[in-house]
């Protein structure tokens, strides 16, 4: 009986523990889940904190250049809810506050345009539409894609299709997927597109639309029933000034000056201010267009600009240093001389009323009285010489040289040579050109020209100053002859045209800095010798035909020439493919020809440089020297006339 009872109370005893001993297992269970669930949720929260910022992103993308693959790549792992396969997931699982930034899917878009990768990029579009309706990307995501989208067909092509898919996106598929009125931001860029397309009639019509706030109702079926249509309509937003901004900036693009014009009187009806940015627009639009009326309307535009800075301060005025560039631009087209010189007095007058003499901007007005405008007795001496039109741009002729016919193979043995004006030559230089009688084009010569003030002989005047007088300079800045006609001399015959006019000018030679060794080469020639202390000590040798042909450096061309240099050169693959030239690490033997790169050359004996140009037309059999179709006089001022 006590046995019994004994071992009742020692199973009881065993039943209690392990009762205790499960609870406490569960317990013990229940706190490392909790542990781990916590553990993995600050893990999550690290790596969320870890995710790449937008602005590496850009840059990864950034130095794909084009190459599309890698590009798509980056964005997915960023934004891999553009993935088809990863659509179904939460946009908060692999997400950060950054991984919506809508900078990288744009600038993959634009890398996709250039690639012409366009199914890719509306594959794109797609994954971002089928994101935001599941909610995992705002409204702001979509509309950013569908201006990338915008700006990309505008490239694509330029013809009807275009600007019905432009339509499309801004009337139909952005308010039916985004369920609101696209932002004003949308219509800009859509008459941007308009603008690259040169599709004037759209803006004009967008502008309409948009200034009487039409309402659009946009259908798009989703069976064949019309009550499973959905509809939704909205009003067009009024322009605002960048609307018109654009507008006129398509007007530049479609050469549209009289648009422009129009865009300017919707402004006004819009109580929307013309401000000087306007106005820029209005006569870069004149400027880029030849049509009947157009220095009446620059005057006009002018008058309403001057008319309106009377009673404003500065920061109002509306006659800006660019816009007064922009009238000289479009007077000297129109050969309107006097109406020329009434806007250089009146920036000149402007100049004078400035306090700071010295500042950046009035340098600038004194060097475009020299170099922006060609004065009207610079345009006459040019019209004294024959005018040629052999290509787009007009060019004088100064002379014709008849050669041997056995020294190149020149259709009648003969080269004609004039000069070729720019816009600016003070800056951009004059370009002497040759061609054949039959007006295949040679090779050109670029110079820049400039006017050097120095002393006497130390001489003084009677006032105790020391008597200056002007030198003028000519400096070339490089040379090229057509591939065609290379190695038969042209080289040397172009470079004696230019040095002849120097010496026939009493004007200097000189160069700038010359980083071509063959052009280097043909200075040194003529008896030229480097001036700058950077100068960099070249040795060219002509090659052998049977060396050139087993050179192991070149694959698909033949060197000529090699290039020796104890310092280190930096020529590209191009420029030396270009030149036919090899460089080499060994001193050549037999030896070559010594010169330099990377430097200015000057000429210290003009009665030996005077010589070697004569050498050269006793070689052409010109035993009587060189001569030109104009004299001595008119040849100076028509190279150097625009200086003073």
């Amino acid at each position: 009986m006590r046995l019994g009872r004994a071992l009742s109370s020692a199973l009881l005893i065993c039943i209690v523990v392990s009762d205790c001993f499960l609870l406490s297992y569960s317990f013990a269970v229940k706190a490392v889940e909790s542990g781990r669930s916590l553990f993995n949720k600050v893990a999550h929260e690290e790596r969320v904190a870890c995710v790449t910022h937008p602005k590496q992103v850009l840059k990864r993308i950034r130095k794909c250049g084009d190459d599309f693959s890698s590009a798509l790549d980056i964005l997915y792992s960023y934004q891999p809810f553009l993935l088809t396969e990863d659509a179904n997931r939460s946009i908060s699982r692999h997400s950060s506050k950054h991984s919506v930034d809508t900078k990288p899917i744009s600038m993959v878009i634009h890398i996709l345009s250039k690639a012409q990768e366009y199914d890719t990029a509306y594959t794109l579009l797609n994954a971002t539409i089928q994101s935001h309706e599941k909610k995992q990307i705002s409204t702001h995501y979509l509309t950013a894609v569908y201006k990338s989208i915008l700006n990309m067909i505008s490239d694509q092509t330029q013809d009807e299709s275009s600007v019905s898919s432009i339509k499309q996106i801004i009337h139909d598929d952005m308010p039916f997927h985004t369920r609101c009125r696209p932002s004003l931001d949308i219509y800009h860029t859509a008459l941007a597109a308009f603008g690259k397309c040169k599709q004037m009639d759209c803006i004009v019509e967008l502008l309409d639309q948009m200034e009487s706030n039409a309402s659009i109702v946009c259908r798009l079926g989703t069976g064949d029933n019309l009550d499973d249509t959905k509809e939704y309509s909205f009003n067009l937003p009024s322009p605002d000034r960048m609307a018109y901004l654009t507008a006129l900036t398509g007007s530049i693009k479609s050469k549209c000056p009289k648009d422009a014009m129009q865009i300017l009187d919707r402004m006004r009806q819009q109580n929307i201010d013309p401000d000087k940015v306007v106005y820029n627009h209005i006569l870069s639009s004149i400027a880029n267009t030849k049509f009947e009326g157009r220095t009446e309307l620059t005057l006009k535009i002018w008058q309403e600009m001057e008319d309106h800075d009377v009673a404003v301060s500065d920061d109002e005025k509306l006659c800006s240093e660019g816009a007064y560039h922009t009238l000289i631009r479009i007077l000297s087209k129109e050969n309107e001389w006097d109406h020329v010189l009434d806007v250089r007095n009146r920036l000149e007058q402007i100049h004078k009323q400035r306090k700071d003499i010295n500042s950046p901007i009035n340098l600038q007005v004194n060097q475009m009285k020299r170099s922006r405008v060609l004065t009207p007795r610079y345009i006459e001496d040019l019209e004294k010489l024959e005018k040629r039109n052999e290509i787009k741009k007009t060019w004088y002729k100064l002379g014709e040289l008849h050669l041997p016919s056995v020294s190149c193979d020149i259709p009648d043995s003969s080269i004609v040579f004039g000069i070729q004006q720019h816009k600016n030559p003070v800056l951009h230089g004059l370009t002497l050109v040759y061609y054949t009688t039959t007006g295949e084009k040679l090779g050109f010569l670029l110079i820049r020209n400039r006017l050097e003030n120095s002393t006497i002989n130390g001489s003084i005047n009677d006032e105790g100053e020391a008597n200056q007088h002007f030198n003028f300079v000519s400096s070339i800045l490089g040379m090229k002859v057509d591939e065609k006609f290379r190695g038969k001399g042209l080289a040397r015959i172009f470079l004696a045209i230019w040095l002849h006019i120097c010496l026939e000018s009493s004007a200097i030679p000189t160069s700038e800095v010359i980083n071509k060794p063959l052009l280097s080469l043909a200075l040194t020639n003529f008896g030229f010798s480097p001036s700058s202390s950077s100068a960099v000590e070249i040795e060219i040798t002509k090659l052998a035909p049977e060396i050139g042909k087993n050179s192991q450096k070149c694959k698909d061309w033949m060197p000529i020439f090699s290039l020796y240099s104890s310092n280190p050169l930096n020529f590209g693959e191009r420029e030396l493919k270009l030149n036919k030239m090899i460089v080499t690490n060994t001193r050549p033997n037999p030896r070559g020809k010594i010169t330099a790169v990377k430097t200015c050359f000057q000429h210290n004996d003009l009665k030996l440089l005077h010589s070697k140009v004569k050498q050269v037309w006793q070689a052409q059999n010109q035993d009587n020297g060189f001569k030109t179709i104009v004299d001595a006089a008119l040849l100076k001022r028509v190279i150097f006339g625009y200086l003073y």
